[in-house]
């Protein structure tokens, strides 16, 4: 019917607005962890954009959980106080009638979240991971800081003066790529550039090179006028966890990794399958607290506070359970699917008005025609 309708319909709007205020304000939190790689590491912005933009799908599945409760609660609340409620409910709709739009949206939205998490979620997890460690792997000048003692690689570089186009005065670099033989390496006076591959060229006027080799108890030392050091981005292998993996290759752990590692595996698939379900079960939890409490202010303030509460618990006792050990991993999908289907069963059976219900469907229904 019209009502139906109408009630989805705003349930879809809220939903996205909530979903992208709640989207983008995590992803402004979580970039500003990132920010130091652009002061440090010299990367572009539109690079580091490129980055953010695969915590999208991670920050999807946290943001639309709540948004879907938000939007409930909201429309409902907003569908009581208007008497619109009232309306229907004298017509003989029962409480399991008007749960419906909740069903009909939070069914769509659980597919696409499992459309995110068993495919979107480790491909963009892959992406993200291997432009961090690219990232990281890539020299810049602006590594260099004035007076700090900066880490490039291998290599600790001092410098007590630069003019912040790459020229430096006093510097002091120690190379310990070499764990056996050491090399501590002055200047009076440096040009550092940035060279091919991401790497750093540092050309060298008027200082000294030590050399430590092992068993000596004195460093060869050698004064020079003009030295070029170069510094080339390390290669950084890296194990793909399980966060990074689709579902096949976390089944292929299961069944053929160690026990460590099937334990993570087993954690992580247990996860993907309960995510989704956080907005069904939050939107039937919210729909039938709003429903089956009083209709004044008070009754509906303390269904919203109710409906919050319980689906914080929900949300920490599944997390709680999900990281502990033996069967506690096997117990968050028996409780989701518990809580999705007692608000829908209780609606049905405690409803006064469920054997009207057919009768004042069709009535509403000719009516509309």
């Amino acid at each position: 019917m019209l009502m139906l309708r109408y009630l989805s319909r705003q349930i879809v709007l809220v939903l996205v607005g909530v979903a992208i205020l709640l989207t983008f304000a995590v992803w402004i939190t979580q970039s500003l962890r990132f920010v130091p790689m652009i002061l440090l590491q010299g990367v572009p912005l539109d690079d580091f954009l490129l980055l953010m933009l695969w915590l999208l799908p991670d920050l999807l599945l946290l943001a639309v959980p709540a948004a879907f409760l938000v939007s409930v609660l909201f429309v409902y609340n907003r569908f009581i106080a208007e008497h619109e409620c009232v309306v229907m409910k004298s017509a003989g709709c029962s409480p399991s009638f008007l749960l419906r739009p909740i069903v009909w949206v939070g069914s769509v939205t659980t597919l696409l979240l499992y459309g995110i998490t068993l495919y979107l979620l480790p491909l963009s997890m892959q992406l993200f991971r291997e432009k961090q460690v690219h990232f990281r792997s890539q020299y810049s000048r602006s590594m260099i800081h004035e007076g700090e003692f900066n880490r490039v690689g291998n290599f600790v570089i001092y410098a007590d003066q630069t003019d912040g186009e790459g020229g430096v005065r006093g510097l002091f670099a120690y190379d310990a790529r070499l764990p056996h033989r050491p090399l501590v390496i002055t200047a009076q006076e440096a040009v550092v550039e940035d060279g091919p591959e991401g790497g750093l060229q540092i050309t060298l006027y008027n200082g000294t090179r030590q050399t430590f080799e092992a068993g000596e108890k004195q460093p060869s030392l050698l004064e020079y006028q003009h030295y070029v050091l170069q510094l080339r981005p390390e290669v950084q292998a890296y194990t793909r966890k399980s966060y990074e993996m689709f579902p096949h290759e976390l089944w292929q752990d299961l069944v053929s990794g160690d026990r460590q590692q099937a334990q993570k595996s087993l954690r992580e698939m247990v996860q993907r399958l309960v995510m989704p379900l956080y907005a069904v079960c939050f939107g039937l939890l919210a729909g039938v607290l709003m429903l089956r409490g009083p209709d004044s202010r008070l009754g509906r303030q303390r269904a919203i506070f109710s409906a919050v509460a319980w689906a914080f618990l929900i949300e920490l006792l599944s997390l709680i359970l999900l990281h502990s050990e033996g069967w506690g991993m096997w117990f968050p999908p028996l409780l989701a699917v518990f809580v999705v289907c007692f608000p829908l069963l209780w609606a049905i059976f405690q409803s006064k008005g469920a054997r009207r219900h057919d009768a004042a469907c069709h009535i509403l229904k000719s009516k509309e025609l």
